[in-house]
């Protein structure tokens, strides 16, 4: 535990013109480098869904 949280929690937030999102709470077991690679691999699949719904809602 860390601050009250287990390790390998990680929350994620985007946030745009359109407005702002948050994810999570994630928990990715491993090591710290498996955390971060959980992570950036979650952050950008988010990103992808939320550039294509703001692209879907302009056309």
């Amino acid at each position: 535990m860390q601050d009250g949280k287990a390790v390998g929690t990680v929350y994620i937030g985007i946030a745009s013109p359109e407005g702002a999102r948050a994810w999570g709470p994630f928990m990715f077991p491993g090591s710290r480098e498996r955390v971060r690679e959980a992570t950036v691999v979650e952050a950008l699949a988010r990103l992808r869904e939320a550039l294509l719904a703001e692209g879907g809602a302009r056309a």
